[in-house]
């Protein structure tokens, strides 16, 4: 599958290549514009053959795709879209992306940046850089890494959180334990997989036990009852091994746990 990726107003939306996107001020619109030189239904996006198409509707001032006027075209990489003229607010940002098929890596630098990094370059080594995320090597320096986060999520089909020793109890400069702020980046992905219907695999490391349900938040409470890998300090080539399987597996799958699709549904 190939999705189209729509950037407006800081906001991201995600559309399948099997749905039609409408584009206009008429309530109902997929992606609707309250801007008065939009018309009512302004243009359309179509995933025809194996490409994503932008077509103008008959809109009275015209779509305007990198700043050029267009009736009918192939939207390839990035683009910027001006519905009703070039300058009249703010332009839609139009990514061809692929569909899910990438792995998210969680963890706590103070709890497992030692093995996160180790099994990063092993799941480097057999995937490909392209297909893991992991903040430390997949965030560019200036890069809104909240947005760039979400984004990586919406690319995935697996999520791994790796749980060391401290994981659970690891604190923040103020005392208080890091998984009860609802800012806390690693709850924050782990949610936002869960929500998704993301396949979130516990990876557990030094020996750690899985965290029992009362020891997490509400929100990510059912990470408690997902199946964990362990891997062992003192052999961790044959658990990696086993992981990586599995990993093969959910990737030539593209399923979730209870059988749905991975995929990231509009709004």
């Amino acid at each position: 599958m190939t999705d189209i990726l729509i950037r407006i107003d800081n906001r991201e939306v995600v559309f399948p290549d099997d749905q039609e996107v409408r584009l206009g001020r008429a309530p109902g619109m997929d992606v609707h514009s309250d801007n008065q030189f939009v018309s009512r239904q302004h243009a359309v996006l179509r995933f025809e053959g194996a490409e994503w198409v932008l077509m103008d509707t008959g809109s009275k001032r015209g779509t305007f795709v990198d700043g050029k006027r267009v009736t009918r075209t192939v939207v390839t990489g990035r683009v910027a879209v001006w519905l009703g003229g070039v300058g009249q607010g703010q332009p839609l940002e139009l990514e061809v992306v692929s569909a899910p098929s990438g792995i998210f890596l969680s963890y706590r630098r103070e709890d497992a940046s030692g093995h996160a990094l180790w099994l990063h370059d092993r799941l480097n080594t057999h995937f490909g850089n392209d297909r893991i995320f992991m903040d430390r090597t997949s965030i560019r320096p200036g890069t809104d890494f909240v947005l760039r986060i979400n984004r990586a999520i919406d690319s995935c089909q697996t999520l791994l959180v790796l749980i060391g020793r401290h994981w659970t109890d690891a604190a923040a400069p103020d005392g208080r334990r890091r998984l009860d702020d609802p800012r806390d980046f690693v709850r924050i992905e782990i949610a936002a997989a869960l929500q998704r219907g993301i396949r979130v695999i516990p990876v557990l490391v030094q020996g750690a036990v899985m965290p029992r349900p009362e020891e997490l938040p509400k929100q990510i409470r059912a990470l408690a009852r997902r199946q964990a890998i362990v891997i062992d300090d003192a052999g961790p080539a044959s658990d990696v091994g086993v992981l990586i399987r599995e990993l093969e597996t959910i990737l030539a799958d593209g399923t979730d746990p209870h059988g749905g699709s991975t995929g990231v549904s509009p709004p």
